[in-house]
């Protein structure tokens, strides 16, 4: 659970900040959601939306119109109070998510597109399984492209290999089996509250 809180949701997702909040959609007996709505806040001392109704279109949206309306007061509030004496700045405020995630299945480029368009949001695809627990394979803020599941995530290796557990050849159906190569030397003795900042999977 460190590995992967620190190594995709750190370092790839960027969630390092108690400010972060996830409104998550997977159910918490999933790997994906555990990590998404459980193990990276918990790591991070960032917050989880938990929604005990069956997940649709309409309670999704009304999570996310929740939260950013809470959102909107808190920064109202903190302007009211002056620090030192000086009167605060406003700022823009970031009141929804910087991006979705995405996995399980391949996710079309048409709908990575029209979902940009819609939102002005990125949906990061990835690659996961219950055995690595969660993404191994992802699409980062830094670095993604419509249509394609992302690059290896820093931490693991990764191989492409047949039935028969050989290098997949061209035209042969393969498959992606991930392996975390050692604990992230970060992630030992240190407060998640100084964690590095987030990688990016670029180059």
């Amino acid at each position: 659970m460190v590995v992967t809180s620190e190594l995709y949701g750190v370092r790839v997702l960027g969630v390092a900040r108690e400010r972060h909040l996830a409104i998550r959609r997977a159910k918490l007996f999933f790997a994906y959601g555990l990590g998404n709505a459980m193990t990276f806040p918990l790591w991070t001392g960032s917050t989880a939306v938990l929604d005990d109704r069956r997940p649709t279109p309409d309670t999704t949206f009304e999570n996310i119109g929740q939260v950013r309306a809470h959102a909107l007061l808190r920064r109202a509030d903190a302007l009211r109070r002056p620090a030192g004496g000086a009167r605060r700045q406003a700022a823009p405020v970031r009141t929804a998510s910087s991006a979705c995630v995405s996995a399980g299945e391949p996710l079309p480029a048409d709908i990575f597109r029209r979902w940009k368009e819609k939102t002005g949001t990125v949906i990061l695809d990835g690659i996961g399984s219950t055995e690595c627990l969660h993404i191994f394979i992802g699409n980062s803020l830094d670095d993604h492209r419509p249509g394609t599941s992302g690059k290896p995530v820093p931490g693991y290796e990764v191989k492409i290999l047949d039935d028969a557990r050989q290098a997949g050849r061209q035209g042969r159906e393969r498959r992606a089996c991930g392996s975390v190569r050692s604990r992230p030397p970060s992630t030992t003795g240190t407060s998640p509250r100084r964690r590095p900042r987030p990688w990016s999977t670029a180059g």
